[in-house]
């Protein structure tokens, strides 16, 4: 997972899957699904892959995810213009 990743994550206690982009902090929203790179659970994804588990911070503890899919990397498609 790098900047403007676009991941599918799975919360590992449920059957929930929910996708998150990583942004730069300006363009955050959690309405949208955009994480901020600085805040804790932007730095928890940094570096990922498919397949890596990682703690989700929440304001009630922190759950556990699956990153399950990155389904786009700037870098995978040569775009290094974002």
């Amino acid at each position: 997972v790098t900047m403007n990743s676009k991941v599918v994550l799975r919360i590992m206690e449920e059957p929930l899957a929910f996708e998150v982009t990583l942004v730069f902090p300006g363009a955050a929203s959690a309405r949208d699904g955009k994480v901020s790179i600085l805040a804790p659970e932007g730095l928890a994804l940094l570096g990922a892959r498919e397949g890596d588990c990682r703690d989700w911070p929440t304001s009630n503890g922190p759950r556990r995810v699956r990153l399950e899919r990155v389904r786009f990397q700037p870098e995978a498609c040569r775009r290094r213009d974002l």
